[in-house]
């Protein structure tokens, strides 16, 4: 339980996820009976799927075991240490695969052939009409930006800092709340400075 990944779990629990989450569940229809949440960090996406389809298999997938540790635990609900994209599953085992926010990280860690094995390795584990579930965000590029920053913004922007783990997002401060940081950087942290 390193404070990279305390600093994560407080990220992943805020209320902004809600709308992402309620998003995701639109497309899903009521009758399956296994669903993967890849990626789930500390499921809370996980969780409410378990909530909404309480007849269907829940399965949670993630590298952290902090994250993982933080479950509320649900009988159909079943959490999996491991990394993507070595996925243990048997093939045509979900009726669903909901990814949501993981795959541009998958890309900017692991690389391009990570992604499409990834991708390819999803789709082995669908059922035959099944669906493939993807809320991400494409990469908004190292093009340099310069805005000015409320007090409580700047203040959240350095607490966010310190906390993002493995790749610190920069900026530089240019006092009385100017900054000047990158597409990249600011796109990761404004929908999280939501309260």
């Amino acid at each position: 339980m390193s404070a990279e990944e305390k600093g994560m779990a407080e990220l992943l629990a805020r209320a902004y996820r809600e709308e992402e989450f309620s998003a995701v569940m639109a497309y899903i229809k009521h009758q399956v009976s296994a669903i993967l949440d890849l990626g789930c960090g500390i499921s809370a996406l996980t969780t409410r799927l378990a909530e909404r389809f309480p007849s269907a298999l829940i399965v949670g997938i993630d590298r952290s075991k902090y994250l993982l540790s933080r479950i509320e635990k649900k009988k159909n609900v079943l959490t999996v240490f491991g990394d993507i994209p070595c996925l243990p599953f048997k093939k045509g085992s979900f009726d669903v695969v909901v990814v949501v926010q993981v795959l541009h990280e998958i890309l900017h860690f692991k690389g391009a052939d990570a992604l499409v094995r990834t991708l390819q390795k999803v789709c082995g584990l669908l059922k035959k009409g099944s669906g493939f579930i993807i809320f991400d965000h494409v990469n908004p590029g190292d093009t340099p930006i310069s805005l000015e920053l409320s007090q409580e913004l700047l203040k959240k922007l350095h607490d966010f800092q310190s906390k993002l783990k493995p790749r610190k997002i920069s900026f530089a401060d240019l006092s009385r709340g100017r900054i000047r940081t990158n597409m990249r950087d600011f796109y990761v942290f404004l929908p999280r400075s939501r309260p």
